[in-house]
């Protein structure tokens, strides 16, 4: 049985993740202007203030003042999601502190948007070797790791990530995904599982755990995954192109299934799947007679 449209739930985890700048107007600032019509006025007034000692000395931060304005700088850039002001604050943080575990994830999200995958991995084992224990790290690594190609070291840090925190959602979806991916059904529908009960109404998970049950051969409930599945997206192709494929391959019912069919070609289907869609119309007509 070949089933296509999978889809892999590939959420990235923000587990600091947020952004927002804080900047001053030029109007939060006091300025002092020179009247230039006054300059002996204003030579007397240097010369009196030569004299004088400041009232107040000049202070600096300190180290941990900086760090501590860094970090409320980092918090509030995350809550807006700028990604500028994060990567900025991000930065300074890490010159403050360079073992701010928060800080180096930030920047290993940051790389992996702009698709610089081996900075991602970088900043990503940096905040591993401080915290070895972050479930929401380890899962970021696996997304690394399956962009760069290496699907059993994603695979390891996915389970590694549900090894440390059993309800981390989005490494239980990337895990169920991958294994659908490499049509290992039996091992995806214990994570997909989970991540369907966490989040009811994620229909990618749905899709991707009525593949993993319809590969497992529980037909009846893949349908069951696969009908859910479309009361929360009505268009969802996938959903409707697997839902055919079961119902004409597996459980004979093959006027649901030629329905089916006909409402994906009116959403529209790459020519990639037209073939199959042609052989399954065939063997569904033919069931018929």
């Amino acid at each position: 049985m070949k089933i296509t449209f999978k889809i892999l739930a590939l959420p990235l985890i923000f587990a600091m993740g947020c952004s927002s700048s804080s900047s001053k107007k030029d109007s939060d600032y006091e300025t002092i202007a020179e009247d230039p019509s006054s300059s002996s006025a204003n030579e007397s007034k240097r010369a009196n203030l030569d004299n004088e000692k400041p009232a107040v000395k000049p202070t600096m931060s300190s180290p941990a003042q900086n760090l501590s304005q860094a970090q409320h700088a980092l918090s509030e850039a995350q809550k807006s999601q700028n990604e500028d002001a994060i990567y900025k604050a991000a930065t300074a943080v890490l010159v403050a502190n360079p073992q701010d575990v928060r800080a180096q994830n930030a920047l290993g999200l940051y790389h992996f948007k702009r698709l610089r995958y081996l900075a991602a991995q970088y900043f990503f084992s940096k905040a591993l070797q401080i915290n070895p224990k972050s479930s929401e790290i380890h899962n970021n690594m696996g997304l690394v790791r399956l962009v760069l190609k290496e699907p059993r070291e994603a695979i390891q840090s996915f389970r590694k990530a549900i090894e440390l925190d059993p309800d981390n959602y989005a490494a239980a979806s990337n895990l169920g995904a991958l294994y659908v991916e490499n049509r290992d059904f039996q091992k995806a529908t214990v994570p997909l599982e989970m991540a369907v009960q966490k989040n009811p109404k994620d229909y990618r998970n749905r899709v991707n755990y009525g593949l993993a049950l319809a590969g497992s051969g529980k037909s009846t409930q893949a349908k069951e995954q696969y009908d859910t599945a479309i009361k929360i997206n009505s268009s969802g192709k996938e959903a409707i192109f697997n839902l055919a494929v079961l119902d004409i391959d597996q459980l004979k019912q093959y006027q649901e299934g030629l329905d089916l069919l006909n409402k994906v070609r009116f959403l529209g289907v790459p020519d990639s799947v037209r073939a199959r869609i042609i052989a399954l119309e065939n063997k569904a007509k033919a069931g018929l007679k």
